[in-house]
């Protein structure tokens, strides 16, 4: 620690004026003072909020995964090469999504797994790999299969993303005598599931590694260790954690293999250049409220790396209390003067992470103070630019949220002339903040660009116009839009009625027409079509009458 505070001076100094110039080094804050650090004149920054702890428990698994992962495992353990293949290509495939189902199954085995029974099996495979480097094949070689045994033509004798390539892999020996026995398929079961997490290769994963450990001892104990190993620096955040553990046997372990690992101190273990991987050793020296990490942790508190630095924040909150004196001292040693008495840790440690914001984020607060004057002298094609240059020095600003109007002020000024950029900066205002005050808005332009896309094409799509005037109603350019395709559906279906009336009518007097002309022609057929009757003779006269009835 002492070669540390020799080198800080250097660029504790730099800090130091950068601050002094701003005027605000020389005051002695007080808990009465508002929450805004001035950086100059017209200059507020607020002061930063501690970020709260990310969880590490993991989700309850779905029934649908657990089943998937059964069948998956059951695959490995199959006497079938080609199933085999298939299942270990799909577990080396697998993402963090499945480590709840992981857990949940590592939890089932330590139950129910017949312990002794798996240790006869994983005896016998280790037997045999000591026997193939005695006859002195290196540890990259296949082992020995029997050529005319059709079983070994899979992942006991070839190379496979689930299995180590680098030494004598206790999946690889143990699936060159399958079986169809419980004991054989729950120890399929532990190692595919530990190189499973090893694929995913998280710190989550690693967790899962050591609970193989925990839950099954010394059986596993080297197995656990080559998995670790193969992980790299993503397994040591698991193993700081570890050292923590309420079992004696696992913080032992976690202890030694950080030592021989060369990481058993945190100004050793922080070596890492993996953004990830040092942001979540900074959290597992947070959870574990390891004082003596206070210190290196701080120094990460002003990284250029927003990951590292929000996750040296993080863990400076979950230690809280302990860390009160050496954040004093951090403070003291960068500003020159003592912090107040009254200030706890948190006020602490937020004034602290104020004076680093302060020195990396000047020229950031400045350039976006300028462009929000920008913005309100109707100037917002200049505006944006400077905010381009804000959010790509610091992409999750504090006041991103004040870029908004002026980002949709420009849509609308361009939206004329060229629609894309206009959609381009409505969509860049949806992304700053998308659940802000002008968030609606934004969306109500973006839906509205689109109907005159639409429009242009000939296509009227009625329902997004209803939608921008819902999620805007004061958009007054899309309900004009609006009226005027009422009137012209209106003129449109008066037109339409017409020609209809007008097809009706003349679709009327057509079958008038054919049944007039058809209609001769029908009774004609009828007739032709009855049959006709033998014609009788004509009646006689009936005879004239007689004089005397005429008297």
């Amino acid at each position: 620690m002492r070669t540390l505070r020799t080198k800080m001076p250097g660029w504790l100094g730099l800090a130091v004026w950068l601050v002094a110039s701003t005027g605000v080094g020389q005051e002695t804050p007080t808990e009465a003072q508002d929450a805004q650090a001035p950086v100059s004149s017209g200059i507020t920054i607020p002061l930063p909020t501690i970020p709260p702890p990310v969880p590490t428990a993991l989700a309850p698994a779905e029934p649908d995964a657990i089943g998937e992962l059964g069948k998956l495992l059951d695959k490995l353990a199959s006497v079938q090469p080609k199933e085999r293949d298939e299942a270990a290509t799909a577990l080396a495939q697998q993402d963090e999504s499945l480590l709840s189902a992981i857990a949940a199954r590592l939890i089932d085995l330590r139950k129910n797994a017949d312990r002794e029974a798996m240790g006869v099996l994983l005896e016998e495979a280790r037997k045999q790999a000591r026997k193939d480097l005695k006859r002195g094949e290196s540890e990259e070689s296949e082992p020995a299969a029997k050529k005319d045994d059709p079983t070994s033509k899979s992942l006991a004798a070839e190379e496979h993303a689930l299995i180590d390539p680098k030494a004598s892999d206790w999946l690889r020996y143990v699936l060159q005598a399958p079986a169809e026995t419980q004991p054989y398929r729950d120890l399929v079961a532990v190692l595919g599931l530990s190189r499973t997490c090893v694929a995913i290769g998280t710190t989550a994963s690693a967790r899962e590694i050591i609970n193989v450990y925990m839950y099954f001892g010394e059986m596993f104990r080297i197995d656990v260790e080559r998995q670790l190993a193969r992980m790299g620096d993503m397994a040591l955040p698991a193993l700081i954690e570890a050292q923590y553990h309420d079992s004696k046997m696992v913080r032992t372990w976690a202890k030694r293999r950080l030592d021989m690992m060369g990481r058993a101190i945190p100004s050793e273990a922080v070596r890492i250049n993996d953004n990830q991987a040092l942001a979540d050793v900074l959290r597992a020296y947070g959870r574990a409220r390891e004082v003596e990490a206070v210190r290196v942790i701080v120094s990460f508190a002003n990284s250029d790396r927003l990951q590292v630095r929000e996750a040296a924040r993080e863990a400076i909150g979950q230690i809280g209390e302990p860390a009160q004196w050496q954040l004093r001292d951090a403070y003291e040693q960068l500003m020159g003067d003592k912090p107040a008495r009254s200030w706890d840790w948190k006020r602490t440690a937020q004034e602290l992470f104020a004076v680093y914001d302060r020195a990396r984020l000047q020229e950031v607060y400045t350039t976006m103070d300028r462009g929000l004057e920008l913005a309100k002298e109707g100037k917002p094609d200049q505006a944006i630019e400077l905010f381009d240059r804000v959010l790509a020095r610091a992409p999750m600003f504090e006041r991103r949220g004040e870029m908004v109007p002026a980002y949709l002020a420009h849509a609308r000024a361009v939206r004329d002339k060229d629609k894309a950029a206009a959609a381009a900066a409505l969509r860049r205002a949806l992304a700053i903040d998308p659940s802000g005050d002008q968030a609606n808005a934004v969306r109500s332009e973006l839906a509205l660009i689109e109907v005159e896309e639409l429009s242009a094409s000939g296509v009227l799509d009625v329902t997004l116009l209803d939608r921008a005037i819902e999620l805007d109603p004061s958009n007054d350019r899309a309900r004009a839009l609006r009226e005027s395709l009422k009137v012209e559906v209106q003129l449109e279906e008066s037109r339409w009625r017409r020609y209809a009336a007008a097809v009706a009518i003349g679709v009327v007097a057509l079958a008038a027409m054919v049944f007039v002309a058809l209609l001769p022609r029908r009774k004609k057929a009828l007739d032709t079509s009855l049959p006709r009757l033998p014609r009788t003779p004509d009646a006689p006269p009936p005879p004239p009458p007689k004089q005397e009835e005429l008297r």
